[in-house]
């Protein structure tokens, strides 16, 4: 329980993160979400990299939340691209 709460804000931060960059990627090109995301994910983990047994909630809550969105940003063009060129009818298989 300890562990699922305590990794809970990356997940809240994707489930928010998700359909905002699902609407947002019809606007832009997937190329500038996943440059967004790899420059989030970068900053976060870099921001985890600085833990401490020192380090309070909010030094692990900010990146895990920074860390959720830059999941979003990735994910969701890259699975977009990636399905784009399959017919529907195999979408399934």
């Amino acid at each position: 329980v300890q562990s699922g709460s305590a990794l809970m804000p990356r997940v809240v931060a994707m489930m928010i993160a998700v359909p905002l960059v699902g609407r947002l990627y019809q606007l832009t090109s997937p190329q500038v979400f996943i440059a967004i995301g790899v420059l989030m994910f970068s900053t976060s983990s870099w921001m985890l990299s600085n833990l401490t047994l020192e380090s309070g909630r909010a030094d692990i809550i900010i990146p895990l939340i920074v860390q959720g969105a830059a999941f979003a940003c990735l994910f969701v063009p890259l699975t977009t691209v990636a399905l784009a060129n399959v017919p529907r009818h195999k979408m399934a298989d």
